[in-house]
């Protein structure tokens, strides 16, 4: 399975932007008295740990898919939680309720991400249907406007907001902390289904997005007299998650001897299956072959060898000529034969064919 490489140069305006924001949101989180320094850093932590790893992420050769979404769910929530600052200063009022709601959405978003980067991963793209996990979410979004905004920045509650919904519903605000658990579960399916290539990518960031899953839903359920704990467990394990992604994404260039290995394997897969066709319509009688008497001796024996299934630097170690002059004999055998360059038709494998028909076979 082969990763799509990034595409740097057109992404780099884009991140100059998404740093831009989350530089602007941080410095607004710090600025407003509402918030303590030492309460909003943690929280900015990770987001900031992510947005880290999808911007350096493309220079390591992580595909273009991995580090936008991780730019994105960095700057999500780093404005989400500039926002709910904002909301905490404003309260009560209509600017601080419009504020915590696009905080809301922004942080639920943020999660919602999380199943079509495992959908989709390592890349090019996340099936359309993983783009639809947030529709599920319009109870826990109406839930979380009755809690805190949000609960990260210290339990506060949004009046009037609080008192608006029955608690019933306001107890479900919580659901949307099972979004990295549907996340894992796709992540896992797509392992099980998945051939080799996809399993060696999958392998450490499922075990991530797995362990920080874990520490979600335990800090969700945690009374609030414990949360110190599961608090000091998420900083210290939501780190492997974007370190875990872009490692897993990084583009893998195929070494030469591989691709060379590759390559002559699937043009002898290819003379083998013709060379079979022409043995089951003419077994042993040789067909002439227009073009083959005008070849000399030398594109012969490059011909001969073409045949073999060797490559040109093969054949030219072989003949004790150089690549290029191998390259000149092997033009001049297609053009003798007759062999013009198709989308449809292999040319080595075409004269191969040629070769082995001279031959009867």
């Amino acid at each position: 399975m082969a990763a799509t490489p990034p595409a740097r140069p057109a992404v780099t305006g884009v991140l100059v932007g998404a740093l831009a924001v989350a530089i602007v949101a941080s410095a607004a989180t710090l600025g407003l008295p509402a918030v303590p320094a030492m309460e909003a850093l943690p929280v900015m932590l990770v987001p900031w740990m992510l947005l880290l790893a999808g911007a350096l992420g493309s220079r390591w050769r992580a595909t273009g898919f991995v580090c936008s979404l991780l730019v994105a769910i960095g700057v999500g929530q780093l404005t989400a939680v500039a926002l709910s600052a904002g909301a905490i200063v404003l309260q009560p009022g209509m600017p601080g309720t419009v504020l915590h709601l696009l905080s809301q959405l922004l942080f639920i978003a943020s999660f919602a991400a999380l199943v079509p980067l495992a959908a989709g991963y390592p890349g090019p793209r996340a099936p359309r249907w993983s783009w639809l996990a947030a529709a599920p979410l319009v109870l826990p979004l109406v839930a979380a406007l009755s809690g805190p905004t949000p609960a990260v920045l210290g339990g506060r509650p949004l009046e009037p907001l609080a008192e608006t919904l029955p608690a019933a519903i306001a107890d479900w605000a919580a659901a949307v902390f099972a979004l990295p658990i549907a996340a894992v579960a796709v992540g896992l399916a797509r392992l099980l289904a998945g051939d080799a290539e996809l399993r060696s990518r999958l392998r450490w960031p499922l075990a991530a997005l797995a362990v920080l899953a874990a520490v979600v839903a335990l800090g969700a359920v945690t009374p609030e007299e414990s949360r110190i704990v599961t608090d000091a467990l998420f900083l210290v394990t939501a780190p492997l998650l974007p370190v875990a992604l872009v490692a897993g994404a990084i583009v893998r260039t195929e070494p030469d001897a591989e691709r060379m290995h590759r390559e002559l394997a699937e043009i002898a897969a290819h003379v083998a299956a013709i060379g079979g066709r022409l043995e089951r319509a003419a077994p042993t009688a040789a067909a002439p072959v227009p073009g083959l008497d005008s070849l000399t001796q030398r594109e012969r024996d490059v011909l001969e060898r073409i045949a073999q299934g060797r490559s040109n630097a093969s054949i030219a170690r072989d003949l004790h000529l150089s690549v290029s002059a191998v390259e000149k004999h092997t033009s001049a055998v297609f053009a003798k034969l007759a062999i013009e360059p198709s989308p449809d038709v292999h040319r080595r494998v075409a004269a191969a064919a040629a070769w082995h028909r001279a031959a009867g076979g």
